[in-house]
């Protein structure tokens, strides 16, 4: 009775089990979904176009000036109707968004759903980053990252190698002007922390190439140091204009000191 009593325990505890797992296949096959919403602007080409996701893991607002035609099956006639129902598809590198809705005089909004590109995973996971789940595809998605923008940010910055790093440099503008400024002058290999710590201090890639041309080559560190101290190039040159030849550090305290 006792051995009874036990198979029935490991069964149902088995059942529990395979459910739990069975609602988490479920829970990761349901497509990210959430809203859109459309505006005219005085580009008779363009139109703005915004996308917001609140669910319990992800919640993210994200509004562009986009060409109209890359909304594949929406017009700018049925923008500017006196009502109509709407169907398009906005496609991108890691995934498309299947949106329906309604538009008039110059508006619009409605639903989406997001199809991930397995297509997009399977290149980023040939190129030995670690593959982006349906969230983080959507998130790439709504920054439109390429695959030729990997390859360049994983050309300049070697040290990026996930799909969080990706997404948390893009998240604080990192964008392929400044990895490729960065690293024309010289400022290659630099990880997501670093990228990141520079563009949120305003480390701009005229600032560094300023630096440069007045005898100087700060590390990343320094250069953040430097922003956050108010030592601009104006006040580096006119340093050099005095004949001192100060190290970044000296820049520094002249700086806080009240030397301008």
């Amino acid at each position: 009775m006792y051995l009874g009593k036990r198979l029935r325990t490991s069964a149902a505890l088995l059942a529990v089990a395979f459910a739990l797992c069975v609602a988490g296949v479920r829970a990761q096959a349901i497509p990210p979904s959430g809203t859109w919403n459309v505006q005219a602007t005085s580009d008779p080409v363009s139109v703005n176009f915004g996308v917001r996701v609140d669910t319990d893991r992800y919640h993210s607002d994200w509004n562009n000036d986009v060409p109209i035609a890359s909304l594949a099956g929406f017009t700018r006639d049925q923008l500017q109707s006196d009502g109509t129902n709407v169907r398009f598809d906005f496609a991108r590198d890691a995934g498309t968004l299947h949106c329906v809705g309604y538009a008039a005089h110059n508006a619009g909004g409605g639903t989406f759903t997001f199809s991930p590109s397995t297509t997009f995973s399977d290149a980023l996971a040939a190129r030995g980053i670690t593959r982006p789940d349906v969230y983080q595809q959507l998130r790439m998605a709504m920054h439109n990252v390429s695959l030729a923008f990997i390859d360049m940010l994983r050309r300049n910055s070697t040290a990026i190698t996930s799909t969080d790093d990706i997404i948390r440099v893009l998240d604080h503008g990192v964008d392929q002007r400044y990895v490729d400024g960065l690293a024309s002058a010289g400022y290659r290999s630099l990880g997501a922390d670093q990228l990141v710590r520079m563009r949120d201090h305003g480390v701009t890639v005229s600032y560094v190439q300023g630096l440069i041309a007045l005898g100087y080559r700060p590390t990343p560190e320094e250069l953040v140091r430097l922003r956050d101290h108010g030592v601009t190039l104006d006040f580096v040159k006119r340093v050099k204009d005095h004949g001192y030849n100060a190290t970044v550090e000296q820049l520094i305290r002249m700086r806080d000191s009240g030397i301008g």
